[in-house]
């Protein structure tokens, strides 16, 4: 080590007793006893100081130094009653602005550092968080693992982790919350043989926000202490450095706010000239947290703080400086929580446009949990019929794979492109993983169900010759539709079948009640070539140019004997194939299935009327029955009526569109006999605008300096009824085009939008955030917002039409009607 120079004694000692003086001073003008005992000697000493630093010389400067700290001894005794616990952390962020190799590597790095320091240093210690963390080493680096592994079993490396990243608490749902206490719990349990005693801390510093229901499930995960650094600015007072947090269920957590200080620290005298004298003055505890080291980008602690902890140990006038766990430090504020202040609210808002940044990654993280948790339901039920060996292992890759895509950079859309294309790869594994092993636990159950049509038996699998006797040829539908429908992990559409007479479908409901909805079906190879009895003849969109089709239709044969017709909903080729996608309705117990058998028919020969049971008819089981759209009918297929008024309606709602510009009119519930939509004027649902230009436009939101309305392009009817009908909108905006389809189903009161469009425009320091937003517009008078969170759900009252996180649904109510937009995969709403 090189000898200081004069001119850096002379700084070193200048700093020293500018630190302990300013430490002291504080102390005296706290405490007016010791203000009279001791103010005017540290007067003297301060002026002697001063005397000799004007000479510069560097011998006679440090010996006044000392002689002042000699002197003012009694001083220092009253500054060591104080205490700064000094935490070690490494905050890493999870492919934030950097890629997945990038990310492994500057983990392994900071490791290292941390363990060489570990051999320097006897003293330090270091808190650090985040599963995946040693995921990456055990995968990547297992001997840093082991080494990690002595250092935790010593305690100087404690172990902050129960979640598998620091996860993002708005956007997440409460079961993935808890499948992040579960599997890191274990995890760590594997690892180091940790129990949830042993790691009671949730580190969420940079996390952007916190439901109200957080302590809740903490609590119950064995959590007491939370640290955080983005407490939120929801418009109401600071939040206090230390507190108490309470949940919506009654739960309670304690909770170190870093707001001011933050994560990434470098140890120096401010530790106690700033940060320890502010908490004292603020929380009235003679001690304070500071977390230090080099992070966002990994780094952590460095030579220099530890050598300047170690330093400042020994200035004589100065509090205690101690190398601490955070639990330490936690268990303190623990045993005088009483003293704390108490909030019982969510910890929001920061970065709102994280909301809606990066549909993607919001739209794998919804559909993800889905296929997961479907998948378990029924792998779980066929190794309980001894169908199929439970895959636990993969079960347990794919729920981290999926959690890990919650980091608070990652799932908020904060992050680059690398960011989105290595999450968006885990993704489709998941989903591969998961809908995989469901399809095979779903068919193994399904192969128990006799699926047998008594009437097609008679064939085996064997079509006759259209008349005349030509010879039989076997049934070309099995291995019809391999992978159709399976692109996102759901079960595919395959058919296995061996007659073409009738295929048969097995519905199974993951609920606990009844279901008595319409569902839809792809039939295969059941649209050209049959024994039809009659002269075939060629109709619009079902066959090949050469190929002769037959007016089919289908009707559908229940568990119990009961026969309905089926919608036909679309038809097309695929890969070699025909198919048919219908719908029809079922019945089905909670907890069960039922089997539907799908037998084709000419059109003239359809049913009048439906004889499957009424609880599973819907009211209409023929296609004769009165159509579900509202607009004027031309006898001639292809023609409309000129200026029809358009719309769609059922048993629960009526929906009346503005053909102009293709709005909600009127949206009626009928069952509550009142309009929650009526506008003379309607607008489109979707609006255009554009954001002033502001810098981190993905994490903020800001004000809109033009907005505009799409252009209808054009409003089809693309399907009537009997259990499904749709109306197709057509938008351009700008250079993108959009199609709004307004979806009904018979006996179901939701109105479904399916928004597909193509976006072109883009944004830029001089131009602005090009924005699109779903507008609903309701007329109910002293409407009260209420939002999804993990949990539970929450109102909220906002003056200036907040952006806000919810998860799948927001709503809006009085006393006598209510309206609720539930959506795929977006988290941002508006309440105006």
């Amino acid at each position: 080590m090189a000898t200081p120079n004069a001119a850096e004694i002379v700084r070193y000692e200048y700093e020293r007793f500018t630190a302990e003086y300013q430490f002291c001073r504080w102390l005296l003008d706290r405490e007016p006893s010791i203000e009279e005992r001791w103010g005017q000697p540290l007067r003297e000493a301060a002026d002697r100081v001063l005397g000799v630093l004007d000479g510069g010389d560097p011998e006679k400067i440090r010996a006044e130094v000392r002689s002042a700290e000699q002197k003012l001894g009694g001083l220092g005794e009253a500054a060591r009653n104080f205490t700064v616990y000094c935490v070690g952390h490494a905050h890493i962020d999870m492919n934030w602005m950097w890629s997945w190799p990038e990310t492994v590597a500057l983990t392994a790095d900071t490791v290292t550092t941390i363990l060489r320091l570990f051999e320097e240093f006897p003293e330090f210690t270091l808190s650090q968080s985040q599963a995946s963390i040693y995921r990456i080493l055990e995968v990547y680096r297992p001997d840093l693992l082991e080494e990690v592994k002595r250092r935790v079993a010593d305690g100087r490396w404690e172990v902050t982790a129960n979640h598998w990243v620091e996860t993002d608490k708005n956007l997440v749902s409460g079961e993935s919350l808890a499948r992040h206490l579960l599997y890191t719990r274990a995890y760590m349990a594997d690892l180091f043989g940790l129990s949830p005693e042993d790691v009671p801390i949730d580190w969420a510093p940079d996390t952007f926000g916190h439901a109200h229901t957080v302590p809740d499930y903490l609590v119950r995960g064995g959590v007491r202490f939370v640290y955080l650094h983005r407490p939120g600015s929801d418009g109401g007072p600071l939040k206090p450095d230390l507190f108490r947090w309470r949940g919506a269920g009654g739960s309670e957590v304690i909770v170190h706010n870093d707001m001011y200080y933050g994560y990434n620290g470098a140890i120096g005298p401010h530790v106690a000239t700033r940060v320890l004298t502010e908490r004292v003055d603020a929380t009235g505890l003679p001690y304070s947290l500071y977390v230090y080291g080099v992070g966002d980008h990994g780094g952590g602690p460095t030579r220099t703080d530890l050598a300047r902890a170690l330093d400042m140990q020994q200035w004589p006038l100065f509090p205690t400086i101690e190398f601490s766990t955070a639990r330490r430090y936690f268990e303190r504020v623990e045993a005088g929580k009483a003293e704390l202040p108490l909030l019982d609210k969510e910890l929001n808002y920061e970065f709102t446009g994280c909301y809606t940044s990066q549909t993607l990654i919001k739209r794998a993280n919804r559909h993800g949990e889905q296929r997961l948790l479907s998948a378990e339901f029924f792998t779980a039920m066929a190794s309980r019929l001894r169908l199929m060996n439970y895959p636990r292992n993969m079960f347990e890759e794919q729920w981290r794979n999926h959690l890990f895509n919650h980091f608070h950079d990652i799932l908020p859309g904060s992050g680059v492109h690398d960011t989105r294309s290595y999450t968006h790869g885990l993704y489709q594994n998941i989903v591969a993983a998961a809908g995989s092993a469901e399809t095979q636990a779903l068919r193994a159950v399904a192969a128990l169900v006799d699926t047998r049509d008594p009437e097609a038996a008679e064939h085996h699998g064997f079509t006759s010759g259209i008349e005349g006797g030509a010879p039989a040829v076997p049934a070309r539908v099995m291995g019809a539709g391999a992978g159709y429908g399976a692109g996102e992990g759901a079960p595919s559409s395959y058919t296995y079948a061996r007659s073409d007479r009738s295929q048969a479908v097995v519905v199974f409901n993951t609920l606990q009640d009844e279901r008595v909805e319409i569902v839809e079906a792809v039939v295969w190879d059941q649209g050209t070539g049959w024994d039809a009895g009659g002269e075939p003849e060629l109709f619009s969109g079902d066959a090949t140019a050469g190929e002769t089709a037959y007016p089919r239709g289908f009707t559908v044969e229940g568990p119990d004997g009961g026969m309905c017709d089926a919608q036909v909903l679309e038809g097309d080729s695929y890969w070699g194939h025909d198919y048919r996608r219908i719908a029809f309705p079922v019945s089905v117990p909670g907890l069960g299935y039922a089997r539907y058998i799908i037998r084709p028919v000419r059109f003239d020969a359809l049913m009048q009327p439906s004889t499957l049971p009424s609880s599973a008819a819907h009211a209409r089981g023929s296609l004769d029955s009165p159509s579900m759209q509202l607009g004027i009918r031309q006898v001639c297929g292809y023609a409309s009526h000129e200026r029809s008024p358009e719309g769609l309606e059922n048993d629960h709602l009526r929906l009346e569109l503005d053909p102009v510009t293709g709005g909600i009119r009127r949206l009626v519930d009928k069952k509550a006999d009142g309009a929650v939509i009526d506008q003379s004027s309607p607008a489109p649902l979707l609006s255009y605008g554009i954001e002033r230009a502001r810098p981190m436009s993905a994490w903020q939101i800001d004000h809109l300096k033009c907005t505009e309305q799409p252009e209808l392009v054009s409003l089809r009817r693309t399907v009537d009824g009997p259990y499904s009908a749709a109306l197709s909108a057509e938008y351009r905006i700008r250079e993108s085009h959009f199609t709004l389809t307004y979806r009904v189903f018979d006996g179901d009161p939701v109105l479904y939008i399916d928004i597909d469009g193509t976006w072109f425009e883009r944004g830029g320091p001089q131009i602005g955030t090009p924005v699109l937003r779903l507008v609903v517009p309701t007329t109910m008078a002293d409407a009260r917002p209420r939002y999804e969170i993990p949990f539970g759900s929450i109102e909220r009252d906002l003056a200036y039409g907040e952006e806000v996180p919810a998860l799948s649904w927001a709503a809006v109510s009085t006393r006598s009607q209510g309206l609720a937009l539930l959506n795929d995969s977006k988290h941002g709403h508006s309440f105006v």
